[in-house]
């Protein structure tokens, strides 16, 4: 009956999250119970994956094929080549913080039935695609301004006026 139980759970669990249940995530009762008596299980008063799961490789075994009855694909190399493209591409229109572009990427994630990684993963790369952003914005501008126009700006920027420090030097000072 626990084997059962777990399966509905990774099911809706992905469909909800677009993410899978890690082995110390905790399952509300509520969940459980209601899981049981749709079931016709006996109730389980399980609070956590590791305890509806002693051996975790049928974890792993259930969402495969949790994700697999659901059409789900997995996070390949290939799938993120073209995440990249496709949100650098909106970035450079529409720049975020970084917090956005975690919730830009989940959300592209999951409309493409991907699985969406772990959250450490998943902001390692919105951090890529800030810095990537910031480079393009760089390019573009320094494409665009004219470089006497650049040179000005770093003189003024470096320009050192009697005691009062350079504006890079009032930028790098600790407050």
């Amino acid at each position: 009956p626990h084997l059962r139980v777990g399966a509905a759970i990774q099911l809706g669990f992905i469909k909800m999250t677009g993410s899978t249940l890690n082995a110390s995530e905790r399952i509300p009762l509520g969940v459980m119970f209601k899981l049981s008596e749709t079931l016709r299980t006996q109730k389980i008063h399980i609070a956590t994956t590791r305890t509806l799961y002693p051996r975790r490789s049928t974890l792993y075994e259930h969402q495969a094929w949790a994700a697999q009855c659901l059409g789900w694909h997995t996070f390949t190399s290939a799938r993120r080549g073209t995440l990249v493209r496709e949100i650098t591409k909106r970035l450079v229109e529409c720049p975020l913080a970084i917090d956005g572009i975690v919730e830009l990427l989940k959300t592209w994630l999951y409309q493409r039935s991907i699985l969406i990684p772990a959250a450490r993963s998943l902001r390692a790369l919105a951090v890529r695609l800030y810095r990537i952003t910031e480079q393009e914005a760089q390019r573009v501008a320094l494409e665009e301004i004219p470089p006497h126009i650049v040179d000005d700006w770093i003189k003024d920027i470096l320009r050192r006026q009697e005691d009062i420090p350079t504006q890079l030097e009032w930028l790098l000072t600790p407050v």
